[in-house]
């Protein structure tokens, strides 16, 4: 656990060919991931702490920077994901690092880890000024008690703010959902889908909670059973979900069966998709137009046939509304 990270040299990305670990910015262009700190005080019951432990140490904003201009110089990128449990836990350190970035003209793009309860207005507004274009939140469930249970001590109404002050800042944010947490039934889930699909979020990720060894979620399920024995076999979990097919969640703690928690996942994907394209009509259309627009464009061949338009260069109010979508948002 070592205190000085400022000692410690750069990561020896020479040694790998970096190509064959593509990391994209929503723009198309290669982005490079970076850490500023390590360790994370919170204590959330399905997160893993074995590799840099809970005590909180960062890096100064010159170190920082001196790695983003060494990134830029070598590998000719501008696009940087801080990849710290908590980007955002220390507001006076980062207070620091946006007034250096902004001194330093940074040229740059990034996106970062943070929770709800520690953003505000005015700090969104000048990470956006010192490049940041895209946050992502550990959001978990739209159930009280569920959520509660997690120890992550955020509720569903500084969720809700901390999205919509992200949004009025220019930052696009993603939020991070886990389906099948103790306590999970089909009535909460549902709840945590609406929830989801409610807020004015760019992206959303639904996974299905996994016991890993080490966390209190795993602890808690040897209590209840202890018969559970340790499966070195952990390439039956995953995270990134393709929303293709189901996929049987890997010791199921909830109250759901497992082909319906694998299918809810699937689900909460389209469902948050729907919403989020009714949101865009009602933006570019109006609450009256707009819902309606978006009811017409769910017909297939009304759909086929705005596609062909668009492609003809017809329909310019509609192609703002596709563009919109994309990655205009990250220049």
């Amino acid at each position: 656990m070592i205190e000085d990270l400022d000692a410690l040299p750069f990561p020896a990305r020479h040694l790998f060919e970096l190509d064959k670990y593509p990391l994209y910015a929503p723009d198309g262009e290669k982005m490079v991931t970076v850490l500023s700190s390590r360790g994370c005080p919170y204590n959330c019951s399905f997160c893993f702490k074995g590799v840099v432990g809970r005590t909180y140490r960062q890096r100064s904003p010159e170190s920082i920077v001196e790695e983003l201009r060494h990134l830029q110089q070598r590998y000719q990128v501008r696009n940087f994901y801080f990849i710290d449990d908590l980007f955002t836990i220390d507001l006076r350190r980062l207070e620091k690092i946006m007034d250096y970035f902004i001194e330093q003209k940074m040229d740059i793009r990034w996106r970062c880890l943070a929770r709800v309860d520690r953003v505000n207005p005015e700090l969104l507004k000048k990470m956006y000024a010192a490049g940041c274009r895209q946050v992502h939140y550990g959001i978990e469930s739209g159930n009280d008690d569920v959520l509660k249970a997690t120890a992550k001590h955020i509720s569903l109404e500084q969720v809700r703010r901390s999205i919509e002050w992200t949004a009025e800042s220019g930052i696009d944010s993603k939020g991070y959902f886990i389906l099948g947490l103790p306590g999970d039934t089909e009535e909460t889930l549902e709840q945590t889908i609406e929830f989801a699909s409610s807020l004015p979020l760019t992206e959303a990720m639904f996974s299905i909670a996994t016991p890993f060894p080490g966390t209190r979620l795993w602890d808690e399920l040897v209590r209840r059973h202890p018969e559970t024995q340790y499966n070195a076999d952990f390439t039956k979990t995953y995270y990134y979900n393709s929303y293709t097919a189901e996929i049987a969640p890997f010791m199921n703690v909830s109250d759901v069966p497992d082909e319906r928690l694998s299918g809810l996942a699937i689900e909460a994907r389209r469902r948050f998709d729907e919403a989020k394209r009714r949101r865009m009509y009602e933006r570019s259309f109006g609450k009256t137009l707009g819902p309606a627009l978006w009811e017409v464009s769910r017909i297939k061949p009304l759909r086929q046939l705005g596609n062909a338009l668009l492609g003809a260069g017809m329909l310019g109010s509609f192609r703002q509304v596709r563009e919109r979508a994309g990655a205009n948002s990250w220049g």
